[in-house]
Formats: structure tokens, C-alpha cells, sequence
């Protein structure tokens, strides 16, 4: 009798363990938005916030696919697209943008990590961590829940 308990209590905490790294696991992943995800949170919006060096940002993701982008040197405008999961914006003319994953963090702050795994950009996700995101940003419709720039 006490082997079976035993036995099961093992099973038990097994199981426990494995729903509870896949319960995690499946955590981190729905926090990445997919192209679908981008289009209901983002398109259509107007985005400001800052890269991880602490320069702010404004952009405008139209829902056409025109982007107008602003920060304290620069003014672009573009195009957003998607390639697999991943969330592209180019621009017109100075800088050539780039393909980005996107991460809700909370309920009305995002995270940008530059897409890996060309040319697909659909794997693997990006690490994450502090200041492993490019930009952080928030739809100005809404009050920000993303955390102050802190410079550090």
C-alpha cells in the first residue's frame, strides 16, 4: 500500500511539473502576437515610446499599410507588412526599418525584438529579458502601462 502511494504521489508531481512547464512555456509564447494579434492591437493606431537607449518614438501604423514615423531627428514615412509572424516596417527614404516580433507585456505596452531566422521569420522567438527588446512602445488612444525610462 505505501508503494502505491508512493508510486502515485511520484505520478502526481510528474504531472504536476509537466503541466506546469508547459502552462509557462504556453505562457511566454501567447505573449507574442502573431500577425493577427498585431493587426487587432496595432494597425490602425498611433504607437509612442522609446528604444531601449531611451529615445522616444511616435508611429502611425495606417490601416492602408502607410506608416508615418517620428522621433527628435527624423520624420519617415513607409510601409508595414508582415513575413510568417513577424511585423516589418520600411521606410521611404533614411533608414531601411526592418522585421520585428511583438510582444504584449501588459495591457497596453508592447515590445519590439528584431525577428530572427531569415527568410521565413518565424523562428525561433526572440531571447527575452531586460533590454533584450529594441523599442517599447503604447497606443496613445490609452493610458501606458509600460514602465518609465529609467535610463538604466
Amino acid at each position: 500500500m505505501a508503494r502505491r502511494l508512493h508510486w502515485s504521489g511520484c505520478l502526481w508531481l510528474s504531472l504536476l511539473a509537466v503541466t506546469a512547464g508547459a502552462a509557462s512555456a504556453e505562457t511566454a509564447q501567447q505573449q507574442f502576437l502573431g500577425a493577427d494579434g498585431v493587426r487587432a492591437e496595432i494597425t490602425g493606431r498611433k504607437l509612442t515610446g522609446y528604444y531601449s537607449d531611451g529615445l522616444p518614438w511616435t508611429e502611425t501604423y495606417f490601416s492602408d499599410t502607410n506608416i508615418s514615423y517620428h522621433d527628435r531627428q527624423f520624420n519617415w514615412s513607409g510601409t508595414w507588412s508582415f513575413r510568417g509572424s513577424a511585423f516589418c516596417t520600411f521606410y521611404n527614404r533614411g533608414a531601411n526599418g526592418g522585421c520585428w516580433q511583438v510582444r504584449k507585456i501588459s495591457g497596453n505596452c508592447y515590445e519590439f525584438y528584431i525577428a530572427s531566422g531569415e527568410p521565413a521569420l518565424e523562428s525561433p522567438l526572440p531571447r527575452i529579458g531586460p533590454r533584450h527588446w529594441t523599442a517599447r512602445g503604447w497606443r496613445t488612444e490609452a493610458t501606458s502601462t509600460c514602465e518609465e525610462w529609467t535610463g538604466s
